[in-house]
């Protein structure tokens, strides 16, 4: 399949990525348990509080809201932040 952006010149590539990179992945909750045995396991939990994913969120919408062009606003995760699991 053919991306989206396939052909495009940069001025033609209108993105702003807004990121949030205390919480989620990067809360770096989580460890490693022995370590180095055949047993090893990895724990990885990704932290959200109300405050910081409304806050987030609530700047995406405003900045869509803002701009001339099309107002949209995507959600994507990043899981490859994940310090223990990935």
């Amino acid at each position: 399949m053919r991306g989206p952006l396939v052909g495009k010149k940069p001025l033609e590539v209108d993105l702003i990525v807004v990121r949030e990179n205390t919480e989620g992945e990067y809360a770096q909750v989580g460890g490693v348990l022995y370590t180095g045995t055949p047993h090893e396991v990895a724990v990885q939990s990704s932290m959200f509080t109300r405050h910081g994913t409304e806050r987030i969120i609530r700047f995406a919408f405003e900045l869509a809201r803002q701009r001339q062009k099309k107002k949209l606003v995507t959600s994507v995760t990043k899981s490859n932040a994940q310090g223990f699991s990935m």
